[in-house]
């Protein structure tokens, strides 16, 4: 056996498990929430129970006729 042959598949088997390792690590991470809106129900007041979203907005104005 060659030793330049040996040490060529023990490089590419440390490679294969350097990326086989960050994408379990990608895994594990991946599944952690990060900071961000919370749910409706968290934040939703049922003693004040208004809902401030419900408005109109006002019609457009007609636009006059162009001669």
């Amino acid at each position: 056996m060659n030793l330049k042959d040996v040490l060529a598949q023990l490089r590419e088997e440390r490679d294969r498990l350097d990326t086989a390792i960050l994408n379990l690590e990608r895994l594990e991470y991946g599944h952690h929430r990060g900071p961000g809106r919370p749910p409706s129900f968290v934040t939703k007041s049922h003693a004040n129970d208004t809902n401030h979203h419900n408005y109109t907005l006002p019609d457009p104005e007609p636009r006059g006729s162009v001669t």
